[in-house]
Order: C-alpha cells, then structure tokens, then sequence
C-alpha cells in the first residue's frame, strides 16, 4: 500500500489555531477544531475534528495504526484517522466523550503509550515491534473497529443486521434510534460525508468477545492456552491475494497491492476443526485455567509416554517387524514428543459444535444447548475426542465442566474451569475395537490359515443351533493345519495406560462347513463336541510380553452361544503408539495360540473371531 504521510494534527495545526482563535495553549490532549460548515462536503474524518465533544475519539483514531500484518515492521504506516481520510465508503457510529462503556478513552490511549514505549526502548527489534502491532491491532478490533463498517448504511426505520470492520455482526434500527444496544444521539441525526455517513452514540458500543477473544482477553488467568495458541510455529499471518485489493504491475509483471489483507491461519484450531473467530458459527469452549492446565497435562501426558526405540514394517514370513527406529544408536527424544502430544490433545479437544449434538437439541435455544453438555452420557469435540460423563445416571453434571457457569460470548458459551476433574479414561483412553470380520488387522498366521466366512441362511449358517448375533453375517474364522497355531493380530493407536482386553467368539459349529459328526447307536449322524481351547499372549513392537501375565489360562469357548471372553482383566501398556513420528507405523500386537497340546484329533481345531474389544480402566 502507497505510504502517507500522516502529521500530528495537533503539532500541524498549533500555530494556526492560536493565531486564528487566540489560544493561549496548544496541548497534547486537544485538537484544533474546524468551524462547522456542510458536512457533505468533508471526510468523515474532517467532520470528527469539527466537533469537540468527540475529542476522545479524534485521539484515538489518530494515534492507532492500522495492523494488517502484525509482524510487518516498516515505515509504511496508516492510522486510522487517514483511513476516514480517504475516498473508501465507511459508516461510523461514534461515542460522546466521557460516556465509554467497558474501558475509557484513556484505557485505550495508555494501551497506545505502552506500545510506542515497548517499540521504541532501547535495544527493541523485531519482537519488541511484534508486540507493539499487536496492541495496536487490539485498540482497532475491540473499540475502532467495533464502531466502524463498510459502505453506507442507509436510514431505513427497520431493523438492519450490520457487519462491522472486526467481524462482529450488529444491530442498527434508525426507527428506534438504537445501535447494538445504544442509544443514537437524536440531536445529531446523519452525518452525511464525502465517504460515507456519521451517527452519534450516547455511549460506546460495548465489544462481544468471541471464543477466542475470550482467551486473548484473559491472558492473565489462561496463560499457558494462550501462549501455545500464539506460538509463531502455530498462530501464522499469510498474504490473501482474493482479500486484497491489486495495483499496477511493475517492468517485471509483480503486481504491488493497493490494499494488502493478511489472513491468520492456526495449526491447532484449524486440525481441531474449531473455527473459534468465526462469528457466524456456534461453539461450546472449556478452557482450563493455568492451574487446571498442569492438572490435565499430568494426566493426560501419562498417555504418552513413549519408548526410546520401535519396531515397524512387519515381516510376515518372520512374525516379527523388520525395522527400528531410529536407526543405529540415536534413541527417540521421548519427552518433546510427549509434550507436543500432551499439549496438541488438550487445546484440540476443548472445543464442541452444537452442530454435533443430537438433532432434537434446539440450537437457538440456550439453556438447553447448555443443558445438554452438562448432563448428557456423552458428548463429542469438534476434534472427535468423546467425553462420557461417570455421573450421568445420578443426574451429575459432566466433571469436565467443573461446576461452572458458562459466560456468554458472542460466538457461544465459555466454561473457565479451574481445576481438571474427569480424568482420561473417560475422554483421551478411547475404547477400540479391532473387526476381525475381515482380514485387515490380521498381521499372519503360522501353521494354519484365515478366512472371511459369510454367513448365509439356507446355505452355510447353522442358525437355529447357536445362540447370538453376528454382526453383518460376517467373522474370521482360523483354521489349524494341525500343529501348533498362533494368529497375529495388529492392535492400532494404543495409548499408554491401562486396559480390559476382550474377544468376540463364535462356535465353529455356527458355519455349517465346519460341523463334525459321528455315526449314532443306529446309524444315524450325531453331532460330536468341538472342545476349542485357546490361549492368548500380548507383545509389544519388538516382540518382547507385555506383562500381567504375558499369557492367559487356557480358555474353552462355548459351543452353543456367541460370548464375549476377557482375555485380561487389566493390562497395562508402558510405551504409547499415538501420533508417533512420521513413516513409523508401529504397534503391540495381539497373539492368539492353539498350541499341539489344545488340538484334538478328528475336530476343525480352528477359531472363529468377529472382533476384540480394547477397553481403558476408569479410575
């Protein structure tokens, strides 16, 4: 954008204005005021200087930059008085002095002080001018921004939906002389300019925090949300070519903007799918407060907690995985990655859409909304993280919300909870089921084979002798060559923690195919009992047991009736396999055995499987 010059209007004009209206003083905290003539012809600018009674806006606007990109450090620099200077079309409703809600004019001119102070101290550089913008860029979204709109808005006596400078979504009604809630100087009327119009305010507009102006606005208190949110590796200013306004081209084809828009983009919100900025959108935020953040993160970070080494790429002709990483003798720098994990979990997941919730939830109403992430079984993040309440059936508000009252902001409802008191097996520990009604998660099977049986009424399915259900007619079924027998099953995305691990059986009998019988007293064909007996081990990446115990007692399943079968009541994982690095696909695995000693002669000698189910352990 072309550079103007801006001057102080107070120092440009001093001398004029004593010599024309005899002055004895010229100060800092006045302006110089223009005689009141046709409004028409003026800028919006010029008429807020012809008028004292908004002298504290006239300081403001003077003395506030308009930010485009905050790390933009060069003296090409606009205020907000030259941009009611120029011939774009704007619609400002300005306050009276003295009648600010929220903060004082001179809240707002301190902030400005501290800014040009923190920019211009001895030694400051680019960090320094980072933080000066972005005091600057507050002052102009939470007061300028907040009075001022694009294109004129015109007097209808309805009532108009307004979309401010900041984003922010108002409500002007002329008839009723009110602007978001305040009243319009009757006195003043339209000010009509050459670009644009002027109202009078009563008092300022009070600004609506969003979601994430809530946070940035309570930096005290959410510190550490605040400064993984803004981390510059996080939080980044990128140059939108459709928002900005093209120029000439130069000799060399590069077009110069007449008018630069910068977008922010967040790594986090935008994976967490929370578009927290967007006024339009509705949000349900928790935000742990400082103390409850180092609550959560000890818990939480115990799901992470990661191995120096791992094995990945399994060899099917070895059982076992055929690579490590990393290589040679670097080890995994376990604690960055448990605190990226840690940190990455718990912003992604405070976020819920009222969106998700059940479709009988009304979502212009608030008390239910509110109601419904306070008390019911369960509720999903935008991210996909699933928080089940343990006090659903006493009637118990969700742990998660800590007893809070939600404070209203523009864009939804902000729990500030201070302290973490539901703890991650109930969020984070998902429950998982690996489907074994395909061979997906089959990793090999030694000394026998596996197949995808389809069950199928007059054909293949001996449904009127076994009890149960199966899922879409569908299950794996193992089959012994007639030694020893161990299947490989994969078990994907398992946290450090502990866990009850299940298996879903079937009779083998249940497919007709695999029915043995034996000739009766009299001939007839007689069923003869299958007696499948398994054991099952767990082992982690590089094939060593997890413990307690490494193997289970030998386990006879019922030839009558589908059964779920614990396999162990409570195991526990030391290393994780969550969000490990890049190209590492790395995982336990389950084992599931029929050795010689459990084969019996003349039976299928096979198993049957629909699924295992990987369940934490609620504290």
């Amino acid at each position: 954008m072309k550079s103007l010059l801006y001057k102080t209007p107070v120092k440009s004009a001093c001398l004029g204005a004593m010599m024309l209206l005899s002055l004895t003083a010229c100060t800092d905290d006045h302006f110089d005021i223009m005689p009141a003539t046709d409004t028409a012809g003026n800028t919006l600018w010029q008429n807020i200087q012809s008028r004292p009674e908004l002298d504290s806006l006239q300081m403001i606007l003077s003395r506030t930059k308009v930010i485009r990109k905050t790390t933009e450090n060069s003296g090409n620099v606009m205020y907000y008085s030259q941009l009611l200077n120029t011939p774009q079309s704007y619609t400002l409703w300005a306050p009276l002095n003295g009648k600010y809600q929220q903060h004082t004019a001179k809240y707002y001119l301190d902030l400005l002080e501290q800014a040009e102070a923190i920019r211009n101290a001895e030694g400051a550089g680019t960090a320094e001018a980072i933080e000066a913008n972005e005091i600057h860029e507050r002052v102009g979204t939470q007061f300028i921004k907040n009075h001022l709109a694009r294109f004129n808005y015109e007097s209808n006596s309805g009532e108009q939906k307004v979309r401010m400078l900041n984003s922010k979504v108002c409500y002007y009604d002329m008839g009723a002389n009110k602007f978001n809630g305040v009243n319009i100087n009757a006195g003043y009327g339209r000010i009509v300019s050459s670009n644009g119009v002027m109202y009078v305010l009563d008092s300022s507009s009070p600004f609506a925090y969003n979601v994430y102006d809530y946070i940035e606005a309570n930096q005290e208190t959410l510190s550490k949300v605040n400064a993984i949110l803004r981390d510059p590796e996080v939080e980044k200013e990128e140059f939108n070519e459709y928002l900005s306004t093209p120029g000439a081209t130069d000799e060399n084809g590069n077009v110069h903007y007449v008018d630069s828009v910068y977008t922010k983009t967040n790594t986090i919100l935008d994976y967490a799918g929370a578009a927290i900025q967007n006024e339009d959108s509705l949000y349900i935020a928790v935000i742990p407060s400082d103390n409850a953040w180092d609550k959560a993160y000890d818990e939480v970070s115990q799901l992470y907690r990661y191995n120096k080494k791992y094995k990945y790429e399994w060899l099917k002709d070895k059982n076992q995985m055929g690579k490590t990483y990393p290589d040679g003798t670097k080890n995994l720098d376990a604690d960055s990655l448990q605190n990226y994990n840690t940190n990455a979990a718990l912003i992604r997941s405070m976020f819920f859409s009222p969106g998700d919730f059940d479709y009988e939830v009304n979502r212009s109403d608030s008390a239910k909304v509110i109601d419904y992430v306070l008390y019911h079984d369960s509720i999903e993040s935008t991210n996909g993280v699933i928080y089940h309440n343990p006090k659903t059936g006493n009637n118990g508000s969700n742990p998660l919300f800590n007893n809070q009252k939600p404070v209203k902001a523009s864009n939804g409802y902000v729990f500030a909870v201070g302290d973490y008191a539901l703890h991650p097996s109930y969020s984070f520990q998902s429950r998982e089921e690996v489907d074994l009604r395909y061979t997906t998660y089959v990793l090999s099977v030694s000394g026998g084979t596996a197949t995808s049986i389809l069950l199928q009424e007059g054909t293949n399915w001996n449904k009127e002798d076994v009890k149960g259900q199966v899922t879409d007619n569908r299950y794996c079924f193992f089959k012994s060559s007639g030694s020893t027998m161990e299947v490989y099953i994969r078990l994907d995305g398992i946290a450090s923690g502990k866990y009850k691990i299940s298996a879903e059986i079937l009779p083998n009998r249940i497919c007709e195919d695999n029915i043995v019988t034996v000739e009766g007293e009299e001939g007839e064909e007689v069923y003869k009992p299958q007696n499948t007996r398994f054991q099952a081990m767990l082992k982690y990446d590089d094939g060593t047991n997890v413990p307690s115990p490494s193997q289970t007692d030998v386990i006879e399943v019922d030839e009558n009736e589908i059964k779920t079968y614990v396999l162990w009541d409570e195991v526990e994982f030391k290393r994780s396999y969550v969000n490990l690095p890049a190209g590492v696909d790395s995982f336990p695995y389950l084992v599931l055995r029929m050795p010689n000693k459990l084969l019996s002669k003349d039976n299928v000698n096979g198993l049957s499987v629909s699924r295992i189910i990987i369940e934490p352990i609620h504290e």
